[in-house]
């Protein structure tokens, strides 16, 4: 399986399928490598947004780090039935979620009517909603909104909102924290991804994550995805969050 860390080739190994300008927005869809492997990326501005995978057998596997990191949430509960992302992208996670977790159901909250148009075409989008009825439902708008629109409670909610290197700060006031500890069932996780460094001048987004969270979730925890870094480097982390201890596994 082509795990580890993903490296993208130069300009000359990408091939733009599509270019769509809006504003100061650029996004893009674009294949190109990840190591020798072929994948399809959704880009905006320049930022790399989301990835998949274009051969069959990996289809349904993630090429990024963070992703797979956000599975320990099944070690800590392989009981999660029901699951909300916000932040579709190019729906990769939710494509690995359908295959890996029979019988879970998991909700996307994507507002940008663009990306999900270029899910459909370029990612599968359809396909995998037709291949999952029951399981798999979208909402055009913010996380926000849906949890403050309906009373459905969640397992796990995951939050990788992002437009470009920027994360949705509307999912970071104490309102939204709020909502979103009242939407997680007794011992529900919410994962976050955050851009930081574990130690140092960098480590300023992870350690106000943390202070944020523990208002509201009396365990949390920071992981990092490359241990092998230093821990001044930036790196994506995984920040979890429960009401509910976590568990150790050798």
């Amino acid at each position: 399986m082509p795990f580890g860390r993903t490296i993208f080739k130069n300009k000359k190994n990408k091939n733009v399928l599509c270019k769509i300008r809006r504003g100061g927005t650029v996004i893009k869809v674009v294949d190109t490598f990840a190591g020798s492997h072929p994948v399809r990326v959704l880009t905006i501005n320049g930022a790399i947004e989301s990835a998949v995978f274009k051969e069959e057998r990996y289809k349904d596997e993630l090429v990024f780090g963070y992703m797979r990191q956000m599975e320990w949430a099944f070690r800590q509960n392989p009981d999660i039935r029901d699951t909300l992302l916000i932040g579709g992208g190019a729906f990769s996670y939710p494509r690995h979620y359908l295959a890996h977790h029979a019988g879970a159901s998991i909700d996307v909250a994507e507002i940008d009517p663009n990306i999900i148009s270029l899910a459909r075409q370029y990612f599968g989008l359809d396909e995998l909603s037709a291949a999952h009825p029951g399981r798999f439902r979208i909402f055009e708008e913010d996380g926000f909104r849906v949890l403050s629109s309906s009373e459905n409670c969640y397992d796990l909610i995951i939050n990788d909102a992002f437009t470009g290197r920027e994360a949705d700060g509307n999912l970071s006031t104490d309102n939204a924290l709020q909502l979103i500890r009242s939407r997680l069932r007794p011992g529900g996780l919410y994962l976050i991804n955050i851009p930081t460094a574990l130690a140092g001048p960098f480590a300023w987004k992870g350690n106000r994550a943390l202070m944020k969270i523990r208002k509201y979730f009396e365990y949390t925890m920071l992981l990092p995805v490359h241990e092998e870094k230093r821990a001044w480097e930036v790196q994506n982390c995984v920040l979890f969050a429960s009401e509910r201890e976590f568990r150790w596994f050798e």
